[in-house]
C-alpha cells in the first residue's frame, strides 16, 4: 500500500500570521501529529508540555509537545503534536491528544477521507 500524503497548514496560535504548508504522510496508526522542531521555532511556537511514551518496561522517552492549529484539506482543529527531531519524520496522526469533542472527530475523519479520495 502506498504511502498517502496531504497538505497540511500549521501556525502558532498566538501569531496566526506566522504559517507555514508543508506535505505530511498521513500515519493511521501514529496517536499524535510529528512536525520538526525547526519548524516549530520557525513558527514561534515553544514547548508547552513533555510527554513520556513507555517503549517497553522500564524504558520511557520524552518529547516536547507544542499547541498550535493545523489545517488539512479545509478542516481546521487546535491540537497537541510532538515536536519532532529530523529523523523522526513529519506525520499526521490519526487522533490528537486534543480530540475529546465529538466536532473535532469528525473534521478529522473528513480530513482522512478527503485525502483517501485523491
Amino acid at each position: 500500500m502506498a504511502a498517502l500524503s496531504v497538505k497540511v497548514r500549521v501556525w502558532n496560535p498566538a501569531q496566526p500570521q506566522r504559517a507555514e504548508e508543508f506535505d505530511a504522510r498521513v500515519d493511521p496508526h501514529s496517536t499524535f501529529s510529528w512536525i520538526s522542531r525547526e519548524r516549530f521555532e520557525r513558527l514561534g511556537t515553544s514547548p508547552s508540555r513533555k510527554m513520556g511514551f513507555r517503549l517497553k518496561p522500564g524504558f520511557i522517552l520524552e518529547w516536547d509537545m507544542a499547541s498550535v492549529y493545523l489545517d488539512i484539506d479545509g478542516a481546521t482543529v487546535g491540537d497537541q503534536v510532538l515536536m519532532a527531531e529530523p529523523e523522526d519524520g513529519e506525520v499526521i496522526g490519526a487522533i490528537g491528544v486534543s480530540a475529546d469533542t465529538k466536532d473535532h472527530d469528525v473534521q478529522i475523519a473528513r480530513a482522512g477521507l478527503a485525502a483517501l479520495k485523491r
